[in-house]
């Protein structure tokens, strides 16, 4: 490209016509256009036709938003590889991309072409003298006006808003983005000097972003029909004039003026903050939005101030000389940002005035009043200018710029500070005037103060009086909250006693309903007890709720027969003549057979085979439970059974009994000698007899061989039920009031078991010689113990009386059912409501190891020491880990789990377990030669440790007085001297210092220290003891009476607190729980109950003891508790 020079006017022309042509055909529709299709061999000028139509092309590339390059013209086109054109097209690629892409920057140019990196740094803004909006091409120079309307790419010029010395602002749409802006451009074709102030100004809006400054949005150029290419800028359009068009001077208010020279000025220091200074601010270059909010615009005379570079000022007088600041009229390369604070003074001299500080005929004339002559003062021309709005602007008219405000911030806080009333910083206020602006800016604020100073001396006599009323009130008020907290207090206590008296009657009620076997009323009241209370008692009754299983349901009438088949399913029959056959498991019902209209009179099982024999009265029918059909029918009757072996059916037809044999269902034989209908039968274990009863009040033995009865006895009644047990030897006989266990030889009778109520009970015997079922009268199944002759455990969960019971032929599970409806299945080896750790045989103590993995049970005191045995066991299993010879007490060292056992009245021995070793051994001091019998029973000895485990008490050689040890080499420490009185108990208070003695005579509390007995008790303590126990905090000690009572003693003082009542004989065992809130008894009278401490009321008694308790524990955690009576029972958790 020629630079410099001027194309020919027809040369251009062709030039143009291309270029309009290929701008054409990138606004229509469809494929790019191709720049060399617009480029023709014969075209004047190829080489500027080329720079022209690369440059249209890559605008519009980069305006669709292709990611356009210089670099793709290069290797297309090696025209352009020269240096200046290149260099061109680079900056051009630089401005397009700025103003239609996101922004570039001068870096990436440099890296991307290093040769030509300092001709780069001289056309981009890197190097601080051009901007980026600088002409990407040479401009020609200009020839003379340009004629009609510009015609810019992408703006529709709708019309002229204005010129200036220059320039001409149109009004234009926005093609691409459909808005109305304003666009500047030259009135004239520019020449190099225009063209520099044109992108000054340019660039000094761009570098802006205020919102009172006139944002630009796009800088360009377009070329005019006459060939020069203009530049031009878009900006925002402002609707409201010009600040020069709106009203000024007379009439108008200075705080609406005031505030907006406010606005100007901090946009303008906005601008100086940026380095550009205005140098041509005037009211004509303020404009106004429709809102009225100010707009600095025509940045034309623009400057760089930048600190550390030269100001890009000129030596030229440039600016509109009325409002120019003297020293920019005289020196213009001085010119400061004070030029323009000079300017926001004119400018607010002009709104308050309505003209400009300097007036005259010439431009000259004007600038000398300028330079010259001090400005008159705003009041002077317009009386109604306040005296501080005087002071600031002629402030800013100081010939000085020193002497003006130092920036235009200031200025507009100095109005603001007018604005608000608060004194302003152009001139010191005395304190006077001070106070009275103060005044003037609050005076509801001043009018308060001043009542409040009035009204201060009569407050101060108002509240010295009322101040001794308010005291009192305080002391009223404040003894009201505190009656009303102490009530609250009161009442909070008074509900949570209650709700735990209420706790305590319904679990104790619920223990009651248990042992009564009303299950469903016992789980209800369970159910009411407070949550907050809920203690053992309670979890220990919720567990067997939680374990108690339902009845399997189907029968609709009274359950009268059970049994068990071989194989182990339940067979039940009901009053309705309906049989039903349950699965092995015991959930569901396999067979129904409705075998008859009347009642089943008797049901018997197949020892080996799955056969059922049915009687009703009527008939004697075999059912098979396999195929679940009948199979015979042998004989009519009211009563069936199979002998032991299966081999023989014997049924019962009125008076007289059929032997049959199986499985061929013929006649065996024949027994006659009852009058009357037989009512009851039973084969002997080995099949050689018979016992029947009839209705003639009889009992018949018959020899099976010989088919002769051989034994005939009365009885008073009708027998309901026969059963063996015992090997055979024993005969259990139903009768209306009682269970009579009799000689099965000779009829003498050998026990009794009376039957409350007007029913009859059911019996069954198992594979166990000892063991005996029996229906109780309300609900319950007793399984007794005939070797023992007592109850050995009780089954609960029939809500009506049981009819039926049958043992399986493993005697492990028993099948019940009755007047509920209702068939039940017992797992008896799987104990619900106490386990039996191991078998005893006597009375003694307990004693936990430290883990509670070992218990340690002793019988010092037995009136057959023969059967006694010392042991040690494990808690889990009840296997015995030790054995120790007869008459021998045993108990655990706290700490170290080392066990101490001890033969009455000879010697003591410390035993290390683990080892099987004697730690030590020591005689007893003084100690007879032979074991004397006491007043109370043979000689034993009483164990007991203190908490730490450093000392040891055990009683004295003749059950009289204390001997203290030292537990690590087991050397004597001393002897309490306690009388002639018999020692049942002793134990240490939680801090070892102390020892409680029980003993016939009395209880006595002795310092271990000392040796001497402490004053201790009441007059109670003269009856003797039985038992103590103290609680784990030290606070309680429990005695028991040698008769029945138990007393709650407070440890310090022995008085008695409270006595527990229920026991029927003598309390022979205490023990609080871990938290001391509970206590339990055990005695003479077979029970072990559970007491709550704090009132004393009796909450549970334990089911499943045996014999009179000898001893009770709790273990370490509180979860179970533990008893010796002839076995060490458990309570805790069914199924553990």
């Amino acid at each position: 490209m020629e630079q410099g020079t001027l194309i020919g006017e027809t040369a251009w022309g062709e030039c143009e016509s291309a270029i309009r042509a290929f701008e054409d055909a990138w606004h229509r529709r469809g494929a790019r256009p191709d720049v060399g299709a617009f480029i023709t061999p014969d075209a004047p000028h190829p080489t500027r036709l080329l720079v022209e139509l690369v440059h249209v092309d890559l605008e519009f590339r980069l305006r669709a938003g292709e990611p356009a390059r210089a670099e793709d013209y290069f290797s297309r086109f090696p025209a352009l590889n020269r240096r200046e054109l290149a260099v061109d097209l680079l900056v051009a690629e630089f401005a397009l991309r700025n103003r239609h892409c996101p922004p570039a920057w001068p870096e990436e140019f440099w890296l991307r072409f290093p040769e030509m990196t300092g001709d780069l740094r001289a056309r981009m803004p890197g190097d601080g003298h051009t901007g980026w909006f600088t002409a990407t091409r040479p401009v020609e120079h200009a020839t003379g006006p340009l004629v009609g309307t510009p015609v810019i790419p992408g703006y529709e010029i709708l019309g002229e808003l204005g010129r200036g010395g220059m320039g001409v602002v149109y009004k234009a749409r926005d093609l691409l983005l459909n808005r109305t802006v304003a666009v500047k451009t030259f009135a004239s074709a520019p020449r190099a000097d225009g063209c520099a102030r044109f992108a000054r100004e340019a660039e000094a809006i761009a570098r802006l972003d205020h919102p009172n400054i006139v944002p630009v949005y796009e800088v360009g150029d377009w070329r005019c029909a006459s060939g020069p290419t203009v530049p031009y800028f878009a900006m925002k359009l402002y609707t409201g004039g010009s600040l020069d068009d709106a009203s000024a001077g007379r009439g108008t208010d200075p705080k609406a003026h005031a505030r907006i020279v406010e606005a100007v000025a901090r946009a303008v220091h906005h601008a100086h903050q940026r380095g550009v200074l205005h140098r041509d601010l005037k009211p004509s270059n303020i404009l106004l939005d429709d809102d009225g909010h100010p707009h600095v615009a025509d940045f034309g005379l623009a400057g760089r101030i930048d600190p550390g570079d030269q100001p890009t000022l000129t030596a030229v007088v440039a600016g509109t000389p009325a409002y120019m600041a003297p020293e920019q009229a005289s020196n213009p390369k001085q010119v400061s940002t004070a030029a323009d604070v000079y300017g926001l003074g004119a400018i607010l001299f002009n709104r308050l005035t309505g003209r400009s500080p300097f007036a005259a005929e010439t431009p000259l004339a004007t600038l000398d009043l300028v330079t010259n002559v001090p400005a008159e003062r705003p009041s002077t021309l317009n009386p109604t200018v306040p005296r501080d709005l005087d002071t600031i602007c002629l402030k800013c008219l100081e010939k000085d710029p020193a002497r003006r405000y130092a920036t235009a911030q200031e200025l507009a806080d100095d109005l603001e500070r007018w604005r608000l009333g608060v004194p302003i910083s152009a001139r010191p206020t005395p304190a006077w005037e001070h106070a009275y602006r103060r005044v003037r800016r609050h005076p509801i604020v001043s009018a308060m103060v001043t009542t409040t100073l009035a009204a201060l001396v009569a407050a101060v006599a108002v509240l010295a009086d009322s101040n001794a009323r308010i005291s009192a009130k305080e002391h009223e008020v404040r003894a009201a909250y505190l009656r009303e907290c102490a009530l609250r207090y009161k009442l909070e206590e008074t509900l949570a006693r209650e709700q735990r008296a209420l706790y305590l009657e319904r679990v104790a009620s619920a223990g009651r309903l248990y042992a009564a076997n009303q299950l469903p009323q016992a789980w209800a009241v369970l159910d009411q007890c407070p949550e907050q209370f809920r203690g053992w008692e309670w979890r220990y009754l919720d567990a067997l709720r939680k374990a108690d299983t339902p009845g399997l349901v189907g029968h609709t009438l009274r359950i009268n027969r059970t049994a068990f088949l071989p194989d182990g399913r339940a067979v039940s029959a009901d009053t309705s003549g309906h049989v039903r056959v349950w699965d092995a498991a015991g959930r569901a019902e396999q067979w129904h057979w409705a075998v008859s209209t009347s009642p089943i009179a008797a049901l018997s099982t197949h020892p080996t085979r799955n056969w059922i024999a049915i009687a009703d009265g009527n008939a004697v029918m075999i059912w098979d439970a396999d195929s679940g059909k009948q199979i015979a029918q042998p004989a009519r009757g009211q009563w069936a059974a199979f002998n032991g072996d299966g081999t023989r059916l014997a049924t019962a037809s009125n008076g007289t009994v059929q032997l049959w044999s199986a499985p061929d269902w013929k006649p065996a034989g024949e027994l006659r000698g009852h009058e009357q209908k037989i009512t009851a039968g039973a084969f002997s274990p080995d099949g050689k007899r018979l016992v029947t009863s009839s209705f003639d009040s009889s009992v018949r033995t018959w020899d099976l061989d010989t088919e002769q009865s051989i034994h005939r006895r009365s009885v008073p009644l009708p027998v309901t039920a026969l059963a063996f047990t015992d090997g055979g030897r024993v005969l259990v006989e139903v009768h209306p009031d009682a269970v009579l266990f009799t000689d099965s030889t000779t009829g003498e009778l050998r026990d009794r078991l009376d039957y409350p109520g007007a029913g009859r009970p059911a019996v069954a015997t198992g594979t166990d010689p000892r063991t005996v079922a029996i229906s109780g009268a309300n609900g319950e199944i007793v399984i007794w113990d005939a070797t023992k002759r007592r109850t050995a455990r009780t089954l609960r969960g029939h809500t009506a009386t049981v009819a039926a019971v049958a043992f399986c032929p493993d005697g492990k599970r028993l099948v019940s059912g009755g007047g509920d409806q209702t068939v039940r299945i017992w797992n008896l080896a799987q104990p619900l409501e106490v386990r039996m750790l191991a078998d005893a045989n006597g009375g003694g103590a307990l004693s936990f190891a430290p883990g509670g993995k070992q218990l340690a049970v002793g019988f010092p005191v037995l009136a057959n020491p023969s059967h006694a045995r010392s042991t040690v066991l494990e808690t889990a299993t009840g296997k015995e880990i030790h054995r120790f010879p007869p008459r021998t007490d045993i108990a655990f060292h706290p700490v170290s789990g080392q066990l101490v056992v001890g033969q009455a009245g000879v010697r003591v021995t410390l035993l290390d377990l683990a080892t099987g070793k004697d730690v030590w051994t020591q005689a007893f001091p003084n100690a007879p030669t032979t074991a004397e019998g006491g007043p109370f029973g043979p000689l034993g000895l009483r164990i007991a440790f203190s908490a730490d485990g450093s000392r040891l008490a055990t009683r004295g050689p003749r059950s009289t007085g204390v001997q203290l040890w030292n537990p690590v080499d087991g050397s004597p420490t001393g002897r309490l001297e306690t009388g002639n009185s018999f020692v049942y108990a002793l134990e240490f208070l939680p801090n070892g210092s102390r020892l409680a003695v029980a003993s016939s005579d009395a209880v006595t509390m002795w310092d271990v220290t000392t040796r001497a007995q402490v004053p201790w008790g009441d007059g109670a303590n003269s009856r003797g003891a039985s038992t103590l126990a103290c609680s784990a905090d030290g606070r309680w000690i429990a005695t028991a009476d040698l008769d029945r009572g138990v007393r709650l003693r407070d440890a310090a003082t022995g008085q008695t607190v409270r006595t527990f009542v229920g026991n029927t004989m003598r309390v022979n065992a205490l023990a609080f729980s871990p938290d001391g809130t509970r206590l339990l008894t055990g005695g003479s009278d077979r029970t072990v109950r559970v007491w709550d401490v704090e009132s004393g009321q009796e909450l549970l008694s334990l089911p499943g003891v045996g014999d009179s308790v000898s001893a009770v524990a709790w273990d370490r955690t509180g979860d179970r508790i533990y008893a010796l009576d002839d076995a060490v029972r458990v309570w805790g958790r069914p199924r553990e």
